[in-house]
């Protein structure tokens, strides 16, 4: 070694010992650089690592909305692996386009676990596993969290696809910007989009849907309801409408509940009849037995005490071509709201202002939580403080005198308004004015409206933000 080679050689004998205490030296110096090195590789090795996962943190917030050119194709499951497994693999076969598959896993104990290990190894296909039962919608809230692709499908695990299945749909949506969703034929469906079965088995089911599925615009037709089942739409949606409503509970009605918000929205919706797909139909929900019956109608009285008015809201949207309106102007006016990381804003005239307070302040009021994408859609006031908003709040208490922005009004009839810029926005059911916590509110009666009140135009109307039950949205 060199460090021996280099050192004083002793002249006498007792040099050995000399000699050993000097390799020792060497050692403990040569100890002492290798701690130091170690040290100093620590840490770089730290500092690196916090910087890098600075940026990396930093990269993916910029990164979040930036869409992926392909189709994120949501896929639900509980328990029917079989069924599953056929899914996808008709996915791979029968989509040259570009794709990915989301599965999300309501908790399945019937190996669905480990055949989407065994998919994921092979790309195209990720998953995430829930421990318990968050339903149709609260997997598919998921799984468009996690979704990237510029276009989402939402797919039963019961499906079948076939040949150009997902080159139609597209074709159709990106035919009309003013098109929100587009969704298949089927053999097993409610409504519009059931058709015949014309085949024995699925080797003539594929022949079948070969010559069934010849793109051809003239089989598009505008809908009023357009089932979950397969449900296509450009990534952008998801940003106006928002999540699907987890107070519906498994399954049923949350898809109507959608597309009833992407009517009032706007956008229209499309069954494309030249596009065909197998569907065996309720397979998880029948697993429900008896129990099926009393979710079902639990889900349809949710609908209709959410939705009293349906049609004339639709009738609404109809009438006013140029809407494009996003979940924010629906939301109502002088209230808090919260994301699930806590920050508070404060809902005003149209924007969300971020609650300032001090050590040792609140906000004592009700605060209603909306999804992060929620509150995104909502433009950024200047910030408040808790006086200031307790002072705006105030202001909307009077019964007396000119309308102030933000009251609550109650006409003849027993309809309740809220004024927001000026114009009277009808709350469209009690339920909604519950969801928001407004039911305590003072609210001024039709015969102490000012005649300014009275005349004033009707603006969109008011409804409430999807329930939410993961933490994470």
């Amino acid at each position: 070694m060199k460090i021996r080679a280099t050192a004083r050689r002793p002249a006498s004998g007792s040099g050995t010992g000399k000699r050993r205490r000097s390799r020792n030296k060497n050692k403990r110096s040569s100890g002492t650089r290798d701690q130091r090195g170690s040290l100093l590789y620590q840490n770089g090795y730290e500092a690196g690592f916090s910087t890098g996962a600075a940026e990396g943190t930093a990269a993916g917030q910029a990164g979040y909305e930036t869409a992926w050119e392909g189709t994120s194709i949501i896929i639900p499951t509980y328990n029917k692996y079989g069924y599953l497994k056929e899914c996808v693999n008709s996915i791979r076969e029968y989509t040259p386009l570009p794709y990915e598959i989301i599965v999300v896993d309501n908790g399945s104990t019937d190996g669905t676990e480990a055949f989407l290990r065994s998919v994921a190894e092979t790309g195209r296909v990720r998953y995430k596993r829930l421990g318990y039962n968050a339903g149709f919608a609260g997997a598919v809230n998921q799984g468009l969290m996690m979704a990237r692709g510029s276009t989402v499908l939402l797919l039963n695990n019961d499906t079948v696809v076939t040949r150009n299945w997902l080159g139609n749909m597209l074709q159709c949506l990106h035919s009309d910007p003013r098109i929100g969703i587009v969704g298949p034929v089927t053999n097993f469906i409610s409504g519009d989009q059931l058709v015949e079965k014309k085949y024995r088995n699925l080797n003539e089911m594929q022949r079948y849907a070969a010559q069934n599925n010849q793109s051809d615009s003239s089989r598009w037709e505008t809908a009023e309801r357009v089932t979950g089942f397969c449900m296509l739409f450009r990534r952008d949606l998801l940003d106006r409408v928002g999540y699907l409503d987890e107070g519906y509970q498994f399954g049923n009605y949350e898809d109507d509940d959608y597309c009833l918000r992407v009517g009032m929205s706007g956008m229209r919706l499309v069954i494309a009849r030249d596009t065909f797909i197998h569907h065996y139909g309720n397979r998880s929900i029948r697993d429900f037995g008896p129990a099926y019956q009393e979710v079902n109608e639990r889900n349809a009285d949710f609908f209709s005490e959410k939705w009293p008015s349906r049609d004339a809201l639709l009738t609404f949207a109809r009438g006013n071509p140029e809407l494009h309106a996003k979940a924010a102007d629906f939301y109502p006016s002088h209230h808090m709201v919260h994301g699930w990381n806590g920050q508070q804003y404060w809902l005003q005239s149209g924007l969300k202002h971020p609650l300032i307070v001090q050590a040792g302040e609140r906000w004592a009021g009700p605060s209603t939580l909306l999804s992060l994408r929620d509150l995104r859609s909502c433009v950024t006031g200047n910030p408040m403080t808790l006086n200031e908003v307790e002072t705006a709040y105030a202001a909307v208490c009077g019964q007396q005198g000119e309308v102030a922005e933000g009251q609550l009004l109650r006409d003849a009839e027993g309809v309740c308004y809220q004024i927001i810029l000026g114009a009277r926005r009808r709350w469209t059911s009690d339920y909604t004015l519950r969801f928001w916590n407004f039911v305590h509110r003072p609210v001024r009666e039709w015969g102490t409206w000012p005649e300014a009140a009275r005349h004033a135009a009707e603006g969109l109307p008011l409804i409430a933000a999807p329930v939410l039950k993961a933490p994470n949205l």
